[in-house]
């Protein structure tokens, strides 16, 4: 049913970008006054894993050590993903809802890129977020002298 398909898609967009506002709208400016963006963006991502982790009972599974592990290094690599994303597109706030809804949107259609937990992408999709997240770290890195100047 299509009808059904849209209301996913609205939910999942409104739901993330509700979450963009709390975690890059308001705690990555607080955080980045004091921190690089790459520092506020690992601390996120580890409060921002403790807020999904409820999620994972609500499916019925339980947590191992090695899916949260796997979790917990998705959740870092999408912070460090869409606070690049903030700051490359002058601190949008839209388009990082976009994509954070996007992104989660993607094990819908691909249920192959899921988890056994129903929670979040399996290893090797989270090896390759790890890879575009690493290569995304020196950039944040550097926004820490601009960033304290800009908020000041």
């Amino acid at each position: 049913d299509l009808h059904g398909i849209w209301v996913i898609v609205e939910i999942t967009i409104i739901y993330t970008f509700c979450e963009e506002l709390g975690w890059r709208g308001y705690a990555l400016p607080k955080m980045n006054t004091h921190l690089s963006a790459f520092t506020a963006a690992i601390i996120i991502g580890f409060f921002w894993t403790l807020w999904h982790v409820p999620l994972v009972y609500l499916y019925g599974s339980s947590l191992s050590f090695s899916s949260a592990v796997i979790y917990f290094l998705h959740i870092e690599c999408m912070s460090i993903f869409y606070t690049w994303l903030y700051f490359k597109t002058n601190k949008s706030l839209l388009l990082a809802g976009l994509f954070h809804g996007t992104t989660d949107g993607i094990g819908a259609f691909f249920p192959m890129t899921n988890s056994l937990m129903g929670q979040g992408p399996n290893l090797p999709t989270t090896l390759l977020e790890l890879a575009i997240a690493l290569s995304m770290a020196p950039y944040l890195w550097n926004i820490a002298a601009k960033s304290r100047l800009l908020y000041r």
